[in-house]
């Protein structure tokens, strides 16, 4: 056991840490940012017969797990002399008596598998031969040595190198024997092991003690005895519960020694209810029967088992949530209505826009174009009317004096008469008519003109 504490806390009773030594239990402290002393750490360490770490860097913490961790299986490793204890007889120790070991020097204490066979235990009852059937291949595991460090003794045995054979033979691949020709098939929930034993001869073997140890996915072991049922023929049945792989070693004995073996396996890939294609009828009936119900039709047209007793219910849904996130969204809308100052134009015309945003909805535009040049033409009508009124039927003739010369020429020789007559007269309205086609701003300049001179 490993305690990481900053020391404050007081440590545990005399009591309590002799039954953890009681019980083989070591006891190592580790200090970490420790303000109240050592003191209480390395005393638990010394009493839990362990070591004391005082921790000043997080970077040591892996190490001191390795180092544990070494120590402890220093701990399951025995260099004690002991004599190896046959506890069942197997095919590996064929020929090999109880009492036939020598002793052994010492081995590594282990735990024996829930699959293993272990037919030598040392002294202390811990596994020093085990063997097991993985899938369609063996393991073979020996925990003490080969070699003259731990099994000096074993060197100089005589069956020495026998033993080692017997076990190299029984983890090499096997061929099945001729004369037992063995099949596992698996049917209705149920595996059947087939076995016809006949000899070089073609002559049928009866009366043959026949075992079958059989494996289940789970990895349960079940020892069971072939029957015969004809002449040569042995059967037995096991449960087929699991989906899986079931492993068989088929074993002839003949007064308690294995003579043959075989391994044979079948695998169950789905459950033995759906090996049935059809319904069972008469289970269902009996289910209804013992339950106090009936059996429906495939139809439910007429007799709908979901229909009956019906009730409507309701079932609330919480709408504060998504009200509370309504309100978030409103609220700086809220502030900036309150806040910002908008006229009613600028209002409608935002308002126009985020309609044609929000639903594609355009608003036609207004003709202003069209509607400043009839402005215009009416303008234009409204003046040359009123030109048109204010113009004299005839015009005024000019004075004459305005077509007298300021000062008479040197060639004058006529009178005045004369005078006036070379004068040509000024056009008249009728002499030199208006141009139909005057454009409007020259009537317009005209009427302008006019203007100023009755303002003179």
């Amino acid at each position: 056991m490993i305690v990481f504490s900053d020391g404050d806390p007081g440590g545990p009773s005399d009591q309590l840490m002799n039954r953890m030594r009681a019980d083989k239990i070591t006891v190592s402290t580790v200090l970490i940012a420790g303000h109240a002393g050592p003191e209480t750490m390395i005393e638990i360490a010394d009493k839990g017969a362990g070591r004391f770490y005082n921790i000043t860097n997080p970077a040591q913490l892996p190490q001191i797990f390795l180092k544990e961790t070494a120590v402890i299986l220093k701990t399951a490793i025995y260099e004690e002399p002991f004599a190896p204890q046959q506890r069942s007889s197997s095919e590996l120790l064929a020929g090999f008596g109880a009492g036939s070991y020598p002793q052994l020097l010492g081995y590594v204490a282990t735990s024996e598998k829930p699959r293993a066979e272990t037919p030598l235990l040392t002294t202390q009852g811990d596994p020093l031969l085990a063997h097991w059937q993985y899938g369609l291949g063996r393991a073979v595991a020996f925990t003490s040595d080969a070699k003259a460090k731990w099994g000096s003794n074993w060197i100089g045995w005589g069956d020495y190198q026998t033993f080692w054979s017997q076990i190299a033979n029984w983890s090499l691949r096997r061929v099945e024997t001729g004369n037992l020709s063995a099949d596992v098939a698996i049917e209705q929930g149920r595996g059947i092991i087939s076995v016809e034993a006949i000899d070089t001869d073609g002559n049928f073997r009866n009366f043959l003690d026949l075992q079958a140890v059989v494996v289940n996915p789970k990895g349960e072991r079940e020892l069971v005895p072939l029957t015969q049922t004809a002449a040569g023929r042995y059967e037995a049945e096991f449960e087929t519960r699991e989906t899986g792989s079931y492993l068989v070693h088929l074993r002839e004995m003949e007064q308690g020694e294995l003579q043959a073996s075989q391994v044979i396996g079948a695998n169950l890939d789905h459950s033995p209810e759906f090996a049935e294609s059809r319904p069972n009828l008469a289970r269902l009936e009996r289910l209804a029967e013992v339950g106090g119900g009936r059996l429906l039709s495939r139809d439910f047209g007429a007799d709908n088992p979901f229909e009956h007793d019906r009730r409507e219910t309701f079932q609330p849904v919480d709408l504060w949530e998504w009200l509370l996130k309504f309100a978030v969204l409103l609220f700086p809308v809220d502030v900036g209505v309150r806040r910002i100052q908008i006229d009613r134009e600028e209002w409608s015309r935002w308002m126009a826009g985020l309609m044609r945003v929000l639903i594609f909805w355009r608003r036609k535009k207004s003709p202003k174009r069209e509607e400043s040049l009839a402005s215009l033409l009416a303008k234009r009508d409204e003046a040359r009317q009123t030109f048109r009124r204010e113009q004299p039927s005839a015009p005024t003739e000019p004075a004459p004096e305005l077509f007298q010369p300021s000062q008479p020429t040197s060639g004058d020789s006529a009178g005045p008469g004369a005078s006036a007559a070379a004068v040509a007269e000024p056009p008249t309205t009728e002499d030199n008519p208006e141009p139909e086609g005057d454009s409007t701003t020259s009537r317009l300049l005209a009427a302008k003109r006019k203007a100023l001179r009755k303002k003179k």
